[in-house]
């Protein structure tokens, strides 16, 4: 079985740009304490993630997202960007 860190390093390797090109990312660190029954002692951490792309006029973008592994949904897709298979 995948751990947390896997699946949020897979979900960001299947995030598509708009020009529909792999993103560029890099982890931040954690941050924003949230209660949760899944973590070790009752709260869990958002991870921060930088991630670099071209908008729809083709222009480098930043932007930071948060990602928690504790907690898991399926895969949504961020507005602007698509999932790959």
């Amino acid at each position: 079985m995948e751990s947390g860190p896997t699946k949020e390093k897979e979900y960001l390797q299947s995030l598509r740009d708009a020009q529909n090109k792999p993103i560029k990312f890099e982890r931040l660190g954690s941050c924003c304490e949230y209660p949760s029954k899944n973590a070790l002692f009752g709260n869990a951490l958002l991870d921060m993630y930088e991630i670099r792309y071209l908008d729809q006029s083709n222009k480098k973008q930043k932007a930071i997202i948060y990602l928690s592994f504790y907690d898991y949904e399926m895969p949504k897709t961020i507005k602007g960007f698509t999932l790959s298979e």
